[in-house]
């Protein structure tokens, strides 16, 4: 018994659908009940993880090289020592500056949290702070 074309697309088609098959049939294209499918994965997606993991894999390999050979090169730290010295020396106000904000507002921020803390406890245990 042999079957026509469009008989045996027929079945290939409605065969891609079933609650089995993982993948669609490669003659047509994917229908509605092929994307409700968790594990259906469009050609276009596939093909964009596989640039990006290898372009991930490849920066990471070339920076690992780059970042193992200068950081043993003596010349190239003590560039970096002088560099950072001399920027650490021209913006020492701001840093100093920067410091102090950051010090001053942690502060506030510990004292905000301990007053939380305390209405918290207050509320727990159904009495009035007034101290």
């Amino acid at each position: 018994m042999k079957q026509s074309d469009n008989e045996s697309n027929q079945n290939q088609s409605t065969r891609a659908s079933e609650p089995g098959e993982m993948m669609p049939a490669m003659d047509r294209m994917p229908a509605t009940e092929d994307r409700k499918n968790p594990f259906f994965i469009r050609p276009e997606m596939l093909a964009r993880g596989i640039v990006t993991g290898v372009s991930v894999s490849i920066i990471t390999q070339t920076g690992r090289k780059l970042v193992g050979r200068l950081f043993g090169n003596p010349p190239f730290l003590f560039g970096l020592g002088l560099a950072s010295g001399y920027l650490a020396h021209k913006y020492r106000k701001e840093i100093i500056a920067t410091a102090g904000s950051a010090a001053q507002q942690g502060s506030e921020f510990v004292l905000r949290q301990s007053e939380n803390i305390k209405e918290m406890l207050a509320k727990t245990r159904g009495t009035d702070i007034s101290e």
